[in-house]
């Protein structure tokens, strides 16, 4: 059987030390200052960790988004400040039509003073048909809501090096 999966990367570049992007990403509190509504994809309103901390893997934490539907990610990897990955599943909107859940991957480099990153996600589709509509929404949408949460990114750690 075909894999039922669909992945994008974006890959982008932060004038800062590798510790103060990475820190600022893997941050318990990151998610409703970078993740702004686009389009179909509601902004964050808050997250909550319920087991172990955000730096421990197998910890979770429940994300809600100001539509009022939630999701669950799983910290599978953290290894600071090189990468973390983690698992988005237990959907309440309409991605749980959709999807069975997304897997995400972090990796950052450091070289001449900037940082490198690589922000990947794979979708993992429930059928065929979902696939092909999860590729037009990857297509339509979520890349334009990577690249504003990465502009957020930049903004905000850019402009703190330069208050500091």
């Amino acid at each position: 059987m075909k894999r039922l999966s669909v992945e994008h990367t974006e890959y982008f570049k932060v004038n800062a030390p590798i510790d103060e992007v990475f820190g600022f990403i893997v941050d318990k509190d990151v998610l409703p200052k970078i993740h702004r509504q686009y389009s179909l994809i509601p902004s964050v309103s808050s997250t909550t960790i319920y087991e172990g901390n955000w730096d421990t893997p197998g910890s979770y934490r429940t994300v809600r988004f100001t539509n009022g539907t939630m999701l669950r990610e799983v910290l599978n990897h953290y290894d600071p400040p090189d990468c973390f990955s983690y698992t988005v599943s237990e959907f309440s909107g309409f991605q749980k039509l959709l999807a069975t859940h997304v897997q995400a991957q972090w990796l950052f480099e450091y070289h001449n003073d900037i940082t490198y990153v690589s922000w990947t996600c794979i979708f993992h589709a429930r059928s065929r048909l979902n696939l092909f509509i999860m590729r037009r929404f990857l297509n339509t949408n979520f890349k334009k809501f990577m690249r504003r949460s990465i502009k957020l990114i930049k903004d905000q750690v850019e402009k703190d090096l330069i208050i500091k």
